[in-house]
């Protein structure tokens, strides 16, 4: 669930005694997220850490987590100036097992199909459907699988509603889910960064858009529980902290938000 609450950040106006344009955002980079949790076990702690080029292109993601030695590594590999990466190399270690490294190759067909190749030899191949902004609007596995997802978009750049839909294994019926999206002002943490919005879907999932906004809260069609996020913010408008809440439950989590300066 942690990945899904990735959180995107507020940007404010900058007024400095520099004469800078008054309309001009600080420009900021989240470098860490840092997550705090309590459960039956007591406290935790993990974190998504980024780093970047001196083009602002991601190219360096790493996961880990308090008093273990796993980790999740993702590096990003670009074709000259391209915000596209033509490939992403992952290094994995869980607890207990050896380190272990796959890579993912892209083909691109036209501009609105991804093919993605996990492994590096085609065997789980995935398609995405993008729009003219570089925004996932289907996913699917081909003939492979019935599994899909399709996501609708409101005015403001962001997903409203992602559709999941597929065929029971056991009686041959379709099944569709929804989860429907509510989101605050606050824009994303990575609006000054050069990546693309389906790499952003891909590997950080639908709720870190380069063009949207913060996420106020989510829903799954159906069901009565609610997840809301409040949130903390500094002079120039970007997140400190984030409070994740469930409305039917007392569990909480806490995202503590580190930047750095963009180029």
């Amino acid at each position: 669930m942690k990945k899904l609450i990735l959180p995107l950040v507020t940007f404010g106006i900058l007024f400095n005694a520099c004469n800078k344009d008054k309309n001009e955002e600080s420009k900021k980079l989240v470098s860490k997220i840092t997550y705090s949790w309590m459960n039956n076990s007591g406290p935790g702690s993990s974190a998504d850490n980024f780093e970047y080029d001196d083009q602002n292109r991601l190219v360096k993601y790493y996961w880990t987590i308090e008093g273990s030695t796993e980790r999740r590594e993702t590096t990003f590999v670009y074709s000259g100036n391209s915000n596209t990466p033509t490939k992403l190399v992952h290094t994995n270690k869980y607890y207990g097992e050896e380190e272990y490294s796959y890579e993912e190759l892209f083909e691109y067909v036209g501009n609105q199909v991804l093919r993605i190749s996990s492994g590096g030899d085609g065997s789980d191949t995935l398609f995405l459907t993008v729009d003219a902004n570089g925004r996932v609007t289907k996913e699917n596995y081909g003939a492979r699988s019935s599994s899909e997802y399709n996501f609708v978009y409101n005015s403001n750049g962001n997903i409203e509603k992602r559709i999941y839909s597929y065929i029971d294994w056991e009686d041959g019926t379709p099944v569709v889910s929804e989860l429907i999206l509510t989101y605050s002002d606050v824009k994303s943490v990575f609006r000054h960064a050069n990546v693309t919005d389906w790499l952003m879907w891909l590997r950080f999932n639908v709720l870190f858009s380069k063009s949207g906004y913060m996420l106020g809260g989510y829903q799954s069609v159906g069901q009565s529980g609610i997840t809301n996020f409040a949130y903390t913010v500094d002079a120039d408008g970007y997140a400190l902290t984030r409070v994740e809440t469930f409305s039917e439950g007392s569990s909480s989590e806490t995202a503590t938000f580190t930047y750095i300066n963009a180029k």
